[in-house]
């Protein structure tokens, strides 16, 4: 269970941490995956993290915050394959 103390912490943190300067630093093959319809991290949050780590792949599903519930016929095989070594 979630305290209101524990939510507003959250909140805080998301709109007072920017962390976009670290992500050149980030070296691992990294797979941005984003839902279009996502209303609590905007598809566009998404974007700015793929664009600044080099060699990003990005991929939009057509779902909300919870791809791997909402469309998990697209969500998974997706990981498989990028954790395989599959090109994008």
């Amino acid at each position: 269970m979630t305290t209101a103390d524990s939510a507003l912490g959250s909140m805080r943190a998301v709109l007072s941490w920017d962390l976009t300067e670290r992500l050149s630093s980030i070296t691992a093959r990294t797979l941005v995956i984003v839902g279009s319809h996502d209303r609590v991290v905007t598809p566009a949050e998404g974007e700015i993290a793929a664009q600044g780590v080099r060699g990003a792949r990005l991929v939009r599903l057509r779902a909300g915050h919870q791809p791997y519930d909402e469309v998990p016929d697209e969500f998974y095989p997706m990981i498989e394959a990028f954790l395989a070594g599959a090109a994008f």
